[in-house]
């Protein structure tokens, strides 16, 4: 429950549980976030909640199967990113086979600072969790020119990254190009960066957005 009343702070939350008493005893201890009384599986309960605009989708029951099906249903209705929480090897499997789980995560996985890290914020396309959550690989699309953005035009080793942040290699035109502190950033660059510090996502994704204001 911390984590909810963490996240509620900035963040629209919606909690959605089966157990009517739970509903209540779960809406007494938050301020802000919505707990609705229903199912996740419900298709027509996920739609009617705006799920094409949810930016992510937890599934943290106590069922592996659940946190996986629902993961998918919610990913394939619209949300951003999913996180299914799994504690058995089987559906951890299963999960990272389906493109439709984002994310898995062991019970002690569950941080606050980890799950505020996957919160999108800026254009990432792609995340993957190294060393058991410690790390995280992602792939963040390049925007704006050298008069609208922090980035472009500026050598890696000359861009302001944050201490704990490496970048990996950069794609551009299909050519995969590894980094190096004087490699040139350039405008619709893919570049991949590696974090040993996950909850520094959204400072590295606001960087590489352009400034069009």
């Amino acid at each position: 429950m911390s984590l909810a009343k963490h996240l509620e702070k900035k963040h629209r939350v919606r909690i959605i549980e089966m157990n009517k008493d739970r509903v209540v005893e779960i809406a007494e201890q938050l301020e802000d976030a919505l707990v609705l009384h229903g199912n996740a599986s419900d298709e027509e309960l996920l739609l009617e909640e705006g799920i094409e605009n949810t930016d992510l989708f937890l599934a943290l029951t106590d069922s592996d199967e659940i946190n996986v099906i629902v993961s998918i249903l919610a990913k394939r209705l619209g949300a951003h990113k999913t996180v299914a929480l799994v504690k058995r090897n089987v559906y951890e499997d299963l999960a990272k086979q389906s493109e439709d789980v984002d994310m898995v995560i062991s019970p002690d996985q569950i941080t606050t600072s980890g799950i505020l890290a996957h919160i999108r914020k800026g254009d990432t396309m792609m995340v993957h969790s190294l060393r058991q959550g410690k790390s995280e690989a992602i792939e963040v699309i390049v925007h704006g020119d050298e008069a609208h953005s922090d980035v472009v035009g500026k050598t890696v080793e000359e861009i302001n990254l944050p201490d704990g942040v490496v970048v990996g290699s950069i794609v551009r035109n299909d050519e995969v190009i590894m980094g190096s502190r004087k490699l040139v950033i350039k405008e619709g660059d893919h570049v991949l960066i590696v974090l040993s510090d996950v909850s520094k996502i959204h400072e590295v994704e606001l960087l590489f957005e352009g400034h069009f204001d």
